[in-house]
């Protein structure tokens, strides 16, 4: 584990309060609505997290020697703990799929930065042992696919 990995998880308390902030700032709905297929998709992925609890498979739990992997790197060791999927890959894929469907005029943007940054992450969360790379890429696919859900049923 390097410090960049630790920067790069604690990156994502600032994606949580990005939305809230250019709301106030520029008072537009949209960046509300990011708040919330965030806030949504994490209500879905603690809800999974809960229920795994009851299952014995391998898959579900975080690898031998994960430490400090909550959202402020301070709740010690969690090895074999719930860890499906990563919370902090469902943000962070959930935050850039809000901007790339609610803002159009940054799809460019939103696909190379998103896409850097989710890796980056991704890679932060392996490299810190706090998940398998099984359970990032289901965190991925929650945040792209929760998010899009969200995206129509509220169109």
């Amino acid at each position: 584990m390097s410090v960049f990995d630790e920067i790069i998880s604690l990156s994502l308390n600032v994606v949580i309060i990005v939305p809230f902030i250019f709301y106030f700032y520029e008072n537009y709905s949209r960046w509300l609505y990011i708040a919330l297929y965030s806030f949504l998709n994490i209500q879905i992925h603690d809800t999974i997290k809960i229920f795994s609890r009851y299952f014995n498979y391998e898959f579900l739990k975080r690898p031998i020697g994960a430490k400090n992997c909550d959202l402020f790197s301070r709740n010690g060791n969690v090895a074999g703990c719930p860890g499906f999927p990563s919370g902090h890959v469902t943000s962070s894929v959930s935050f850039f799929t809000s901007i790339y469907l609610l803002f159009p005029e940054y799809r460019y943007y939103t696909i190379i930065g998103g896409t850097i940054y989710s890796l980056l992450m991704i890679m932060s969360r392996i490299n810190k042992r706090c998940h398998t790379p099984l359970q990032t890429f289901a965190g991925a696919s929650l945040g792209l696919f929760g998010t899009y859900f969200f995206f129509r049923l509220f169109s």
